[in-house]
């Protein structure tokens, strides 16, 4: 989930529930009640991270794993708060259970960590600046996740 504080609307996308139900649609939270807002987009994930982009104002989708647990996209996405736009180009290596926030200094989404299934946990950290994702260096000497419960 997002916080939108332009339009002051938490934003979440996709998920698991009880008894194996995925989902694929994207609901806002306002002050008093959830509205669903798309079925489209980034379609049904679970293990994603988004953070809100402020000085573009969009919330960033980033990674995951399919509903059927083996797939791991490593594909971005933006939510403009109506539509759903998928972000060509390259991006950081699929991984589950990272961390993700935005930067207000440097003006960028930053992810770090995480799970790459079937490889190992992750100490990698990136940034996206709104068109181009960058590795930044040195990586951290410990690689972190959050995982628990995943059976990639």
């Amino acid at each position: 989930m997002a916080y939108d504080v332009r339009r002051n609307v938490i934003v979440v996308h996709g998920g698991t529930a009880s008894q194996n139900l995925n989902y694929g649609e994207t609901w806002e939270w306002g002050t008093a009640s959830w509205m669903k807002r798309s079925d489209s987009g980034p379609g049904v994930r679970s293990h994603t991270q988004m953070a809100y982009d402020r000085a573009r104002g969009r919330s960033v989708l980033f990674g995951g794993q399919n509903a059927a647990g083996d797939q791991f996209p490593n594909d971005t996405w933006e939510w403009d708060g109506t539509t759903w736009s998928r972000i060509a180009g390259t991006a950081p290596p699929p991984r589950v259970h990272h961390a993700m926030g935005y930067d207000a200094t440097s003006g960028r989404v930053i992810v770090f960590g995480g799970y790459q299934p079937g490889v190992s946990d992750m100490g990698d950290t990136w940034a996206w600046d709104g068109t181009t994702w960058t590795q930044l260096r040195p990586p951290v000497r410990r690689a972190r996740t959050h995982r628990s419960g995943l059976t990639p």
